[in-house]
This record gives C-alpha cells, sequence and structure tokens, in this order.
C-alpha cells in the first residue's frame, strides 16, 4: 500500500513558509528580519495556497535561504551578543569596561557589497535613483529627533549627499524639468546612460511625524539610500574628471550651515569633463551673463539651483543688495526691502519667473511678474496638455512667445545673410538680378492660373469631405463587428480603455466650460 504524503509537504505550497517560520530558522527579531529584507530586496510573496492561514504574511524558501547566506546575518548575531554583554555590564555599574567594549568591540555593518549585488551595472543603478534622492531630500530637512532615533549624523550625511547629487546636475547641465507645487519642488535631470530620474524637494518647514509611520522601517530604507547615492555620487564625479569627496569652503552668512547655503559651499578644482547631453541645450545657457540677488524670504536652495543650472551669477547677502552688476532681484513680497535702491534699471521680479523661463528655455517678459502682481499660471512640464485633451490659454501663450523668439533668430540670421550678399561681386549681382526677372515672369503665370487652381482645390476638398465620411462609417461598422467577435476577456478590456477615454474627454470638456464661465463672469 503506497503511503500517503501530507499536504504541504511536496508541490508549489512547499516553497513557502510563514513569517514565523521565517524568523525561527533566522533566529532574529522581527525588527532585525525586516531590517535584513529591506536592505536586500526580498519582499513577501502570495501563494496559491495558503496551507497555514490566510491572514498570514507569507515567504519563498529560495528568499530566506538567500537571507542566511548574507554576512549581515553573522554581523546581527554579533550584534545581539555585543548588546546582552553590554547591558549586563551596565547593570553591574562596570562602566569602565562598558565603554571600552563600546568603543573597541561594537560591529559594525558595512553595506557596500550590497551595492554590486542588487546593482551589477552603473546604469541599473541609475535608473533606480527617484526613490532613493526622494527620500535623502525628505531626511536632509527632517530635524534630529532622539524619540523618533533620528540622529542628527543621519541629517548631516543626508544633507551632504543630497548637495553634492544636486552640485553634479546642475554644473553639468543634467536639469531639464523643474515644477512648484503645494507638496514642494518637483525635479527632473537626464543622467548619462539614458537615465531620466525625478524626484520631489519638500518645501523648508517643520515636519509632522504621523503616528501611523515606522520610524524603524523609515531609517533602514535612509541607511541604504545613503549608501547607494554615496557609490553613485562617486562614479558621476569620477566621470567628469571631479575629486571625491569635494571640498566645502567656510562661509560668513546669516543663513549659513543651513540647507538653503550649504550648496553654495562646494567646491572643485577644475570644470567638468564635456560629455554628451541628451534634452535641450539651450537651457543650460539661458541665465548666462545675467546676476540675481535672491531676498530673504525666498526659498534659497530650489532658486539657487535652477538659477546657477541655467548659467547665471547668484547672490544672497544683504550687503550685495545693491551691487552694480546684478541685473535681476527675486523678491517674493508686496513691498521692496528695506535699502533698496530703487533708482538703478534692475528688474524686480517674483520667483515664478525663474521657473518659467527654465521651463521654455527662453527669458519671459518680466512684465506679468513684476512685484506685487497677480502671477499667471504655473504650468507643469510633466504634463502632455495635448495627450490629456484641454490645452490652457497660458499654454497657447507661452507656446506662442517661444515661437516668435525662434522666429527672431531665424530672422536675424536672415539678416546676416543679406548684408554678406550685399558685398558679394558685380557678376554675382547680375544672377541675383535675373533670378529676380524670372520670378516675376513665374507670378505673372501663377496669377492667372490662380482662379482655375481654387476652383480645383474647392472641389477637391468636397470629395475628400465626402470620402472621409464614408470611411468613418465603414471603419465605425468595422469596429463594431469586430467588438462582437471579441472574448469576454479582451471585450473587457476595450471597455475599459474606452471608458478612460471618454473620462478624459470629459474632464477636458469640464475645463472647457469652466473657462468659459470665468470668461463670460470677467466680462460682465
Amino acid at each position: 500500500m503506497v503511503k500517503r504524503m501530507k499536504a504541504g509537504k511536496k508541490g508549489s505550497s512547499a516553497n513557502y513558509i510563514t513569517r514565523a517560520q521565517a524568523l525561527k530558522r533566522l533566529q532574529l527579531s522581527l525588527q532585525e528580519f525586516r531590517r535584513l529584507c529591506i536592505l536586500k530586496g526580498v519582499y513577501p510573496r502570495e501563494p496559491k495556497r495558503k496551507l497555514q492561514g490566510a491572514d498570514k504574511t507569507y515567504y519563498h524558501i529560495k528568499d530566506i535561504t538567500f537571507l542566511m547566506q548574507d554576512p549581515l546575518v553573522s554581523t546581527s548575531y554579533s550584534t545581539q551578543a555585543y548588546l546582552k554583554k553590554h547591558r549586563r555590564m551596565m547593570a553591574r555599574k562596570d562602566y569602565k569596561r562598558g565603554r571600552t567594549l563600546e568603543k573597541f568591540h561594537k560591529p559594525k555593518q558595512d553595506l557596500s557589497h550590497l551595492i554590486k549585488e542588487r546593482y551589477p551595472t552603473f546604469d541599473a543603478a541609475l535608473r533606480d535613483l527617484d526613490d532613493c534622492v526622494a527620500s535623502l531630500a525628505m531626511f536632509a530637512h527632517l530635524p534630529a529627533d532622539q524619540v523618533k532615533r533620528i540622529k542628527p549624523e543621519q541629517v548631516a550625511e543626508a544633507r551632504r549627499l543630497y548637495d553634492e547629487f544636486l552640485f553634479y546636475v546642475i554644473h553639468t547641465g543634467r536639469l531639464t524639468k523643474v515644477f512648484a507645487s503645494i507638496k514642494g519642488y518637483y525635479f527632473e535631470a537626464q543622467l548619462p546612460y539614458g537615465a531620466v530620474v525625478c524626484w520631489l524637494q519638500p518645501h523648508n518647514f517643520a515636519p509632522r511625524f504621523p503616528a501611523e509611520v515606522d520610524m524603524n522601517v523609515l531609517n533602514t530604507f535612509g541607511e541604504w539610500y545613503r549608501t547607494l547615492l554615496r557609490f553613485v555620487n562617486f562614479k558621476l564625479f569620477k566621470e567628469v574628471g571631479w575629486r571625491y569627496p569635494p571640498t566645502h569652503a567656510a562661509m560668513s552668512d546669516e543663513r549659513a550651515d543651513t540647507s538653503s547655503t550649504s550648496l553654495a559651499t562646494i567646491k572643485v578644482e577644475k570644470a567638468p569633463k564635456t560629455m554628451d547631453v541628451d534634452g535641450d541645450e539651450t537651457k543650460k545657457g539661458i541665465f548666462k551673463g545675467l546676476v540675481f540677488w535672491v531676498s530673504r524670504e525666498v526659498a534659497l536652495a530650489p532658486i539657487y539651483t535652477v538659477l546657477v543650472a541655467g548659467g547665471a551669477e547668484v547672490k544672497w547677502l544683504k550687503e550685495n543688495m545693491n551691487d552694480g552688476d546684478i541685473t535681476h532681484c527675486v523678491v517674493d513680497r508686496p513691498m521692496l526691502p528695506d535699502g533698496f535702491d530703487e533708482t538703478s534699471d534692475r528688474d524686480v521680479i517674483q520667483p515664478q519667473w525663474v521657473l518659467d523661463s527654465f521651463n521654455e528655455g527662453i527669458l519671459l517678459p518680466v512684465a506679468e511678474y513684476g512685484l506685487g502682481k497677480a502671477l499667471p499660471p504655473h504650468l507643469s512640464p510633466f504634463v502632455d496638455d495635448s495627450g490629456e485633451g484641454y490645452v490652457p490659454d497660458r499654454r497657447k501663450v507661452l507656446d506662442d512667445m517661444v515661437s516668435s523668439m525662434a522666429g527672431k533668430k531665424n530672422a536675424s540670421g536672415l539678416l546676416k545673410a543679406t548684408a554678406d550678399a550685399m558685398n558679394m561681386t558685380d557678376e554675382v549681382d547680375d544672377r541675383l538680378a535675373e533670378r529676380d526677372y524670372l520670378r516675376e515672369m513665374k507670378a505673372e503665370m501663377r496669377h492667372k492660373e490662380a482662379a482655375e487652381r481654387i476652383n480645383e482645390a474647392e472641389q477637391k476638398a468636397e470629395r475628400e469631405k465626402e470620402v472621409a465620411k464614408r470611411a468613418e462609417e465603414k471603419a465605425q461598422e468595422k469596429m463594431e463587428l469586430q467588438k462582437s467577435m471579441l472574448s469576454k476577456k479582451h471585450a473587457k478590456l476595450l471597455s475599459r480603455i474606452e471608458f478612460g477615454k471618454a473620462s478624459r474627454d470629459q474632464k477636458a470638456a469640464k475645463l472647457t466650460q469652466k473657462k468659459k464661465e470665468a470668461k463670460a463672469k470677467t466680462g460682465k
């Protein structure tokens, strides 16, 4: 008689174990297990059959075996033994031996081997940099809190690494987009190997810690992201020929030693190596030759980032407010600061002018962004207005400005070519006169044939309109026939696609209706 096998001993269900079983195998606490899973990139799985119960968390047996072979597990065991000895010495009031043990025998964990394990190539690390940069930008603005286990050394390191990354982005022309929102400032940079990184830099306000956030998990992610960005900064600096880590110059400033001015203290020995940058080259030098003074009520860090990325020189000290080389003053208050020289011909603008000009790639007129004026809408460069089905009026105005600026550049090139043509020899002048005569003859012939061509064009347009109408009707009939032949699964998928398209059209129609009502109300 064949022996009957118990359920869960063989097959796909035997490849999964619960979290309690994993903790028993690894001999780790729940906090250490969570930390190890975050660092190694191991996540829970969903087996088809949950033999231990539907309320349990399951892990694949290969993932647990993968964790057991990592050196961090043995380091965790050593840390547990160290903590046990240290607590015993402190309880016995043997403070001297306890301090000696803490100073010389405390285990240290090294995460450098995880970088090569999780990112075999450098471009793989760059493509996974969005959450890393956004998290460190958040950590750089957190206050040190002993209760929340946020150490000042961690905040200082996060700020230093984030500033080094920003320094590379703005001095190599990698910044492409910026947008100010209620959450903070969104940035996008085009890094080497085609990697696009988008992150959020929060406003510099005192944060509130929600009670449901586990700070142990957050600190573990912060530790991992600091290790990753340190490696990425080293590689990026080496590629452009800079020494890493860079030096920081001392500053005598009323805003020194803060996140606003720490970026300006970074110094390098030489200019970066020229590298191919994918994107719009006009944004790299849009503010070149301009000198900006930033008032103290303006958020200095994001404005400084955008201005320096555009090639401008930035000043923010009060004693530099009336320097003769300043061309623009960025002020975000209804009146000028005390001691401001109003007789100078400098342009006083609000911070939105800097962001809009950088996104459009041209210097916008400063009249709309003057002191105390109601600002125009600040459009997001991350939204495709044509794809969404609604193009705001401000987008049309900005597009017209960009096209007119391009037309001026073409006109200047045409004037230069005309000036060169006037200096040509007499032989070339004769050829130009002959060409003009032939053009006049051709123009007369075109004038005679114009009426006939207009009639033919109108008839052709009517015929094309009728053909397009019949083709649309046939396409609609064909679409209905194809829908009737679809399977149930594909029919549901098609209905969801059509529903999404209809929702976008409905949203665009609502925005258009709101715009009409606002215009009518303003007209009254």
